[in-house]
């Protein structure tokens, strides 16, 4: 049992590395979204991660997933990061007028907020729905609505996350990254079987 605790992180921390070498590869901007699809697709594939099981597999299929979904990715998540650049800029803007801030401040924030929790639901429904980007955009947006038990558990990974961080930071080279991919594409994606949007979870 102890053996079998001591595999996952192992296989967490190999998640983790490729995800950081991913985005390294990818300049940072260039590299975060694909190294993030990749990992998400590749934990769904639970043969891989059996006991005993080799890393060498793990690698390549990483590399397969991260080359294909290259421009997809980015092309996803280059709009979230400009939406979120200009909802911080705008924040920054606000928090300087303190009229403004009494009534603006809150509402950016929810806002910033919500268009995070489409991209958590976005990842997953683009991997394992059919149909166009336009209409797997569609749902991510309403997702948070559609799906409240699984946007209220993704705020809870938010802020454990937070906390983790806070108290060890160097755990975001370790396993931080991949066990906050884990368990946020569990989440959308129980909510997702449960609400008939996929017919089949793969992370049961």
């Amino acid at each position: 049992k102890t053996m079998g605790v001591l595999e996952k992180i192992m296989f967490l921390s190999v998640l983790n590395i490729l995800w950081l070498l991913g985005v390294v590869g990818g300049l940072g901007i260039f590299g975060l979204f694909p190294a993030t699809f990749a990992v998400s697709k590749l934990i769904s594939k639970q043969e891989l991660f059996e006991q005993q099981s080799p890393i060498k597999p793990i690698i390549k299929e990483f590399l397969r997933h991260y080359r294909t979904y290259f421009v997809k990715a980015n092309s996803v998540g280059l709009v979230y990061a400009a939406i979120l650049f200009s909802i911080g800029i705008d924040n920054h803007i606000v928090q300087m007028n303190e009229m403004l801030a009494s009534f603006l401040l809150v509402p950016l924030n929810l806002f910033s907020i919500y268009a995070l929790m489409t991209l958590v639901f976005l990842i997953p429904i683009y991997i394992h729905t059919e149909g166009s980007t336009k209409q797997k955009i569609k749902l991510a947006v309403l997702a948070p609505v559609l799906m409240p038990r699984a946007s209220v558990l993704i705020l809870l990974v938010g802020v454990l996350l937070g906390i983790l961080v806070d108290v060890f930071a160097a755990g975001i080279f370790l396993f931080y990254v991949s066990m906050t991919i884990v368990l946020l594409n569990r989440i959308c994606l129980k909510s997702m079987y449960q609400k008939n949007v996929i017919i089949e979870n793969v992370m049961a």
